[in-house]
């Protein structure tokens, strides 16, 4: 799952909603090592994070925030 985002971002496409949310969902349960999910980061930072990339990430912070 985050090779696939991973992949996605670096070759400057965006993601689904519902690949976004499941990527964030490895990211925040520490599922991904340090080294790819500072490179999906990096790759999104440089491609530039959509709507709904931004909406699912927020709402799986939130999720587990409460």
């Amino acid at each position: 799952m985050i090779k696939d985002a991973l992949y996605a971002v670096t070759h400057g496409q965006d993601l689904s909603y519902n690949l976004a949310k499941d990527t964030m969902n490895k990211i925040m349960s520490g599922d991904v090592a340090e080294v790819p999910m500072a490179g999906f980061l990096c790759a999104l930072a440089a491609k530039g994070p959509t709507v709904d990339e931004v909406t699912a990430f927020a709402e799986v912070m939130r999720e587990k925030a409460g």
